[in-house]
């Protein structure tokens, strides 16, 4: 586990906001207590909170390319550097060991399409000095995290955790699984193209499970235990005067309420509360999707546990 706090696009001067992304990248340190990193030029700033693994004698973050053009900041495990390596014998010169160091390299080589070829969990921000581009990517499960935000003047950021953004950003988005941000054009990938890039290495089972069953690592009557014990723990009037407790993005079922609370403990900011995503959902699913089925139109069952031709065993 490591931390990367990045700013770019920025609205201030760099010698203004260093010591800010300093301060930011402090309230992650947990993430990464054996190094602390940062690189800054006139349009970016880049930290790293490094907890180190792999390479813990000379992969210290940020990282570079051997010109110095290429940087990066980088939380995950790449599992198949190694095989990946070997493509760049005597083509690239490597200066550290570091299983993350390979993004350098493909990305130099391939640009945003390398993603397939990763076999890891991952998220982090590289930067080319020469065309002051920025590549932020999020791997397709979604287990490493990442958040994004903006702060008054307009300047991007990007973070392991919402505590490096609170106080800062006045808008803060969760930086979705399977996903990349190139800053020449904005493209992202969903996860129906990664599943496909894995669908040769992975069981189908896998690859193609059912967006809820990625957490289901208890089983399926986790949301069944969850729903029984939020009857107890949330009342009926509670729920009824939500929006009076949560002005912002209201819970609308008592399991919303209850984790919302929990929530609101540690993360108490309005900007905060407008980062949470809130709307009617069945497996996942967005408020548009529901759009499209006549009869999932007044259902919200996140799980999609109780759901009939949504979940393999509906009930």
């Amino acid at each position: 586990m490591c931390g990367i706090v990045c700013a770019f696009n920025l609205k201030q001067p760099s010698e203004k906001l260093r010591p800010q992304l300093l301060a930011m990248s402090k309230n992650i340190r947990h993430r990464g207590p054996d190094w602390s990193g940062i690189f800054n030029n006139a349009k970016s700033i880049m930290t790293h909170e490094r907890l180190a693994i792999v390479d813990p004698t000379s992969g210290k973050q940020p990282l570079f390319s051997e010109d110095k053009n290429l940087v990066l900041a980088a939380n995950g495990e790449i599992y198949n550097h190694i095989e990946l390596r070997k493509q760049f014998e005597g083509s690239y010169n490597f200066q550290t060991k570091s299983d993350c160091e390979v993004i350098i390299s493909l990305y130099q080589k391939k640009g945003p399409s390398f993603l397939n070829e990763l076999n890891g969990i991952f998220g982090f921000a590289l930067y080319d000095v020469e065309k002051d581009e920025y590549f932020v990517a999020r791997d397709h499960m979604g287990i490493i995290p990442l958040y994004m935000g903006w702060d008054e003047n307009g300047t991007f950021y990007v973070a392991s955790e919402l505590k490096a953004l609170e106080g800062v950003c006045t808008k803060i988005k969760l930086f979705p699984p399977g996903h990349y941000l190139h800053s020449s054009n904005g493209e992202r990938i969903e996860k129906w193209v990664l599943r496909k890039a894995f669908e040769d290495v992975l069981p189908e089972c896998v690859a193609w499970r059912q967006k809820e069953q990625f957490s289901d690592v208890v089983g399926y009557s986790w949301i069944d235990n969850l729903k029984e014990m939020v009857e107890k723990e949330v009342s009926d009037e509670q729920l009824a005067k939500a929006h009076y407790k949560f002005p912002i993005q209201p819970p609308t079922s008592k399991e919303e309420f209850y984790y919302r609370s929990i929530f609101t403990e540690h993360f108490p900011s309005d900007t905060v509360a407008w980062s949470l995503p809130q709307e009617p959902s069945v497996a996942c699913s967005s408020k548009i999707a529901l759009a499209w089925d006549e009869s999932f139109k007044n259902m919200n069952d996140p799980s999609g546990r109780a759901i009939a031709n949504v979940h393999d065993d509906a009930y």
